[in-house]
């Protein structure tokens, strides 16, 4: 008895062992998925304590962004940002029309920002309004934990070279090959590219490692940003998705 004990006292801390090792694995896995803290945006080490307004008349100004949401309109989409989801604005190519919003969690997106005005309070306490034709870039500070209930969703990332994260909200797939339009489940789904041609061709590689070739039935695809509202993207406008397509990196 006194053996059969033995194994059976084994065996459960056996399977105790492998269980949280296991949890531990998923753990790892899920944490890999997710972009690290950025500790420098736009070639600018954001500061703990404050936020940076960077100015065309080479002045830099330190203090609070008081803007409580920025707007970008995009060749895509109109976007909406709340100030705590953001990392960095640049507008050195505004002459162009060329902007680009850098969120916390790695996103960039690029367009034309509709805000006039940038409203600033000093560290000495006086609050000024800045047009945004005379600032060049607007960095913000680090916050606790700043990434804390942000989803993670799958990379998206443009032809235009903007790159984003959010969950596709159509599924299954429909996709139209040579023979027939099949279904594909965005479980099984690893990655899809996009090719330009007549019609655009669509790549889709499943995760036991199946090549599926067609063109999507769909031409514009909902997406639901992981910091931002919900899009349509017309389907010849991305690249590619996929789980992990943007490096890790904390420099943008």
């Amino acid at each position: 008895r006194s053996r059969s004990f033995g194994w059976l006292l084994m065996a459960a801390l056996s399977i105790g062992v492998f269980t949280a090792a296991a949890k531990d694995d998923e753990t790892k896995a899920s944490a890999q998925s997710e972009p690290p803290q950025l500790a420098v945006v736009l070639d600018v080490e954001r500061p703990g304590k404050a936020d940076l307004l960077l100015l065309r008349s080479g002045e830099q100004l330190t203090g609070t962004l008081l803007n409580e949401t920025f707007s970008l309109r995009t060749g895509y989409a109109h976007l909406k940002f709340e100030n705590r989801m953001l990392a960095g604005i640049d507008l050195n190519d505004g002459a162009r029309g060329i902007e680009s919003v850098i969120t916390i969690n790695s996103n960039r997106f690029s367009g034309f920002l509709e805000d006039p005005l940038v409203t600033f309070q000093l560290q000495t306490g006086s609050r000024i309004e800045v047009r945004r034709e005379k600032v060049l870039k607007v960095i913000f500070r680090t916050r606790e934990a700043e990434l804390q209930g942000i989803p993670q969703g799958r990379w998206i990332r443009l032809k235009n070279g903007d790159y984003f994260s959010g969950q596709l909200l159509v599924d299954p797939l429909p996709l139209v090959t040579a023979r027939a339009q099949v279904p594909v489940s965005l479980k099984e789904t690893a990655s899809l590219a996009f090719t330009t041609g007549t019609p655009p061709q669509t790549k889709i590689i499943l995760r036991n490692g199946e090549v599926l070739q067609g063109t999507l039935a769909i031409e514009d695809i909902p997406i639901q940003l992981d910091v931002g509202p919900k899009i349509h993207v017309y389907r010849d406008r991305i690249d590619t998705i996929g789980d992990r397509l943007v490096p890790d990196t904390t420099t943008l």
